[in-house]
């Protein structure tokens, strides 16, 4: 506290490479959370889209090695205003997808012209709200389905869900089918895709793509690497400012506390405990840096959480604080003001006692 601007120059450097530090460990984890809270909302584990509309009866995959379940989606493309429109109608006993809700509810049994929309068909239309109207042209026919409820999805494209006895009226035939498979690790996804789509080659059914939602999902992750990297680097040449600084500052604190060093050495204490007493401070220091990252790391986690979840979905997601972040910051701020003190410390620990009592 001698030189309390210099104090309050290093803490705050050092605070602020910690706070992007752990934010991106923070944003890391809470875009894991949302893959997993994503993989738990799907009972699927493939999803195949068909050439071109097909009636349902004809896809016969029951019999089909790893198949547990299928179940034939319908859908079609609409347009609603300049926004084109992914309309998807899941079977009325379906149990593969159970989404998250920003707002409202799901689809009931007993609905016939309601739709949930994605959040990224809101964010593609903001005038876009639960209790209002989705407008929707197809094929000359126009549809003002109610919306009843948001779904947070990691679909960035813009999709609404809507009964199927509404998408029948419009589409009778189907061109998706979620597949749920015995075993869900990477080989079962591939061995059971490549089952699925011989099934309805060897049927005459056309296959357009067997998307495994593992490849998805890791897609979607690997993606995620780029900002976690770019936000590592900037708190990395943050902490490197930092650490010239600690070592500064605790360079001139020995400087200006060798008579103390002089008098201590005169009372007994040896170079260990002198030494000591300077990677203490650089401790302290540290550790009041750690104190305050964390408290800032807060909003910064939130804001990018916010940011990244707009760009990628169209909505925040959720904050998330990793005690691992907070935990590895320490250590790391820790090592930092040893590495940054070793010189200084032995500097001090070496001062001659006589010079040192008559330093001005």
């Amino acid at each position: 506290m001698r030189r309390r601007g210099r104090l309050a120059l290093t803490v705050g450097t050092l605070a602020i490479a910690g706070a992007t530090f752990v934010s991106a460990l923070n944003v890391a984890a809470a875009w894991k959370q949302a893959i997993a809270r994503d993989a738990a909302a799907r009972g699927d584990d493939l999803e195949v889209l068909l050439a071109e509309p097909t009636d349902p009866a004809r896809l016969a995959l029951a019999g089909v090695t790893g198949v547990v379940r299928f179940e034939p989606w319908g859908g079609l493309g609409a347009e609603s205003g300049d926004v084109r429109v992914s309309l998807l109608a899941p079977p009325d006993t379906a149990r593969m997808f159970t989404p998250r809700l920003l707002a409202g509810r799901w689809l009931a049994a007993e609905d016939s012209a309601h739709v949930v929309i994605t959040q990224a068909l809101a964010r593609a239309d903001r005038t876009l709200r639960v209790g209002g109207t989705l407008p929707l042209r197809f094929k000359g026919r126009t549809l003002e389905p109610r919306i009843v409820g948001v779904a947070r999805e990691l679909m960035p494209s813009p999709v609404a869900y809507a009964p199927a006895r509404l998408v029948r009226t419009l589409e009778p035939n189907v061109r998706l089918v979620r597949v749920a498979l015995g075993a869900h690790d990477a080989n079962a996804q591939r061995e059971g895709a490549a089952a699925v789509e011989r099934a309805l080659t060897d049927a005459g059914i056309g296959v357009a793509e067997v998307a495994r939602l593992g490849d998805r999902r890791k897609a979607f992750a690997d993606h995620l690497l780029i900002i976690d990297a770019a936000l590592l680097l900037a708190a990395a040449l943050v902490l490197l400012v930092g650490a010239i600084g600690l070592a500064s500052t605790l360079g001139m604190s020995v400087l200006e506390r060798t008579r103390e060093f002089g008098v201590l050495s005169a009372l007994g204490a040896g170079p260990r405990t002198i030494a000591f007493s300077v990677l203490v401070e650089g401790s302290a220091i540290a550790a009041s840096s750690w104190a305050i990252a964390l408290v800032l790391a807060v909003p910064l986690s939130a804001a990018l959480d916010a940011a990244t979840g707009s760009m990628f979905l169209g909505a925040p997601i959720e904050l998330v604080l990793s005690p691992l972040a907070a935990v590895a910051w320490l250590a790391v701020a820790l090592v930092i003001s040893l590495v940054a003190g070793a010189y200084p410390a032995w500097r001090a620990a070496r001062g001659n006692v006589r010079e040192a009592l008559v330093h001005e």
